[in-house]
């Protein structure tokens, strides 16, 4: 019977991987993944499983086992997302699967396949905590291999499904894949006997990176001043489609968990313009967390009021396009609790003059990034690295 490749420093030369188990151990390691393992051992499948997930090592020697490896399986739970060592695992998972070197098999384990894609959920909220402790260029190739690997075919078990049957399942996909060619994902049968389902077809092609959106997401972080325990309401002023939206989503997913109540209001120039916005319906986004009874509208001013102060909140007024839109929504701002967090972007700085208690300004980006568009775009994906000397010349 062939042996399971260890981590483990008293291996000398472990043999060619053929499988990559890719999962959360603290949850996943003394059930599924070990019934897992045992029944590809049995079909005489190599497989990598690190026993050490918690222990410190060096990141080379576990990327080294992804290259080896044909399949990788990326088993998704709820506290999939809570691990740094998950996450790296992953991205480089995307990174020799971009490269044609590596097949992916996405495995849904008592998590919704939805959550997973939209960072929604427990699975979500576990992403934005730990995102808190990266900086802006980790944080990014964690996104895009999380948006990017549950997108292909693969399994999904729910709470009902057959583990056993979905176990079969998975051995007999990555038998078939072995004995076929590398490069292309051999869709997966579904079987309605055992729970697992076909999840939908791959998404379109994933937007560009970010590039630069590191050290502006550092720069506006700055405008939160924690330290300061009264409310702040700072304004994010730049051209359209230069980033504000974009910018300000990804601070308001990084922090929101500092805050008791958030909402983030999506292009109020445009709900404004379809009348699919006023005070009441701010009002009922606001206050959508907490046990009310009554309809908004029903509540006496300082009924209302007094439950809107109960609360720190961090509220996001994006794209608005004229200053009645924001004393429509905000009114004298004595509704809010102190230490509250307010954001307001616009196109227009005439529009926050007067209204906000510090502005940033989203700069067009420097050389160096605009360079790695042009190549990322120019180059189909691949990025090409000016000189250093390069941006001084010009």
């Amino acid at each position: 019977m062939l042996t399971v490749a260890s981590s483990s420093s008293s291996v000398q030369s472990p043999p060619q991987n053929q499988v990559f188990l890719n999962f959360r151990g603290k949850q996943l390691r003394y059930g599924f993944v070990s019934h897992l393992e045992k029944a590809l051992r049995r079909d005489g499948i190599n497989v990598f499983v690190d026993k050490n997930e918690t222990k410190g090592k060096d990141l080379s020697s576990l990327f080294s086992r992804i290259e080896e490896s044909r399949i990788a399986l990326a088993i998704f739970s709820s506290m999939y997302t809570e691990s740094k060592w998950c996450l790296n695992e992953l991205e480089k998972i995307k990174e020799c699967v971009d490269l044609g070197k590596l097949v992916v098999i996405p495995i849904f384990y008592k998590v919704d396949t939805d959550d997973v894609k939209n960072l929604n959920g427990v699975f979500g909220d576990k992403f934005w905590e730990l995102a808190k402790t990266c900086n802006g260029e980790k944080f990014e190739k964690w996104r895009q291999a999380l948006q990017n690997i549950p997108q292909k075919l693969g399994f999904t078990l729910g709470e009902t499904s057959d583990e056993g049957d979905y176990i079969n399942q998975i051995v007999g996909e990555v038998v078939k894949v072995l004995s076929s060619d590398l490069e292309r994902q051999i869709p997966i049968d579904n079987h309605p006997c055992s729970g697992a389902e076909k999840t939908p077809e791959a998404a379109p092609d994933l937007p560009p990176p970010l590039f630069g959106i590191e050290n502006r997401l550092t720069q506006l972080e700055m405008k939160l001043d924690f330290e300061c325990e009264n409310t702040i309401t700072i304004g994010v002023v730049g051209m359209p489609g230069i980033g504000k939206t974009t910018l300000t989503k990804m601070l308001y997913e990084k922090w929101r968990g500092e805050f008791l109540r958030c909402v983030f209001l999506h292009d109020v120039r445009k709900l404004w313009k379809d009348c699919k916005m006023n005070r009441d319906i701010f009002m009922r986004e606001l206050l959508k967390d907490d046990d009310v009874k009554q309809e908004v509208s029903d509540l006496s001013p300082e009924s209302l009021k007094a439950l809107l102060l109960s609360k720190k909140s961090l509220v996001v007024l994006d794209n608005v396009s004229d200053k009645s839109q924001i004393e429509t929504l905000l009114g004298e701002c004595d509704w809010i609790k102190r230490g509250s967090r307010i954001f307001i972007t616009t196109s227009d700085k005439s529009v926050i003059e007067g209204v906000v208690d510090d502005t940033y300004e989203v700069l067009r980006l420097s050389g160096r990034d605009s360079f790695q568009y042009f190549s990322y775009f120019a180059f189909s994906g691949k990025l090409c690295p000016p000189e250093d000397n390069f941006f001084e010349s010009l």
